[in-house]
């Protein structure tokens, strides 16, 4: 992520940029469109090299996007596992506030108690 942020700035910097975040939003649905198609081309031995190759465009225009708004994306993607991290360890601990395993859980239920802890950080009641 470090490195697509750097080689981007490098090739704004000489003029090799977008002027419009929405341009950037539409390279993104384009990529994304790329990569469901060979999604759907997989095969059952995993993923193809071109399903990497288009995941990586993925990854490189979100750069870019974050980039637009002057978002470090290793900051931003850290914050977030942050979040995951904290969100999940609060399903874990109400499992075991209930006497079940996770893996009891359905879906749904952990789910639920997944907008549970964002309603939490967010200060609303339960």
């Amino acid at each position: 992520l470090t490195k697509a942020y750097k080689l981007q700035k490098k090739a704004a910097k000489v003029g090799f940029d977008w002027t419009e975040v929405e341009d950037i939003w539409n390279k993104y649905e384009e990529e994304k469109q790329e990569f469901l198609v060979e999604v759907a081309e997989k095969t059952d031995e995993g993923a193809t090299k071109q399903m990497k190759d288009e995941f990586g465009d993925l990854l490189f225009v979100l750069v870019n996007i974050g980039r637009f708004y002057h978002l470090e994306p290793e900051t931003a993607l850290s914050s977030a596992n942050t979040k995951f991290m904290r969100r999940f360890q609060h399903i874990e601990q109400k499992a075991k506030d209930m006497g079940r395993s996770l893996e009891d859980l359905t879906l749904e239920e952990m789910d639920d108690l997944w907008n549970d802890a964002k309603r939490i950080e967010r200060g609303e009641h339960t």
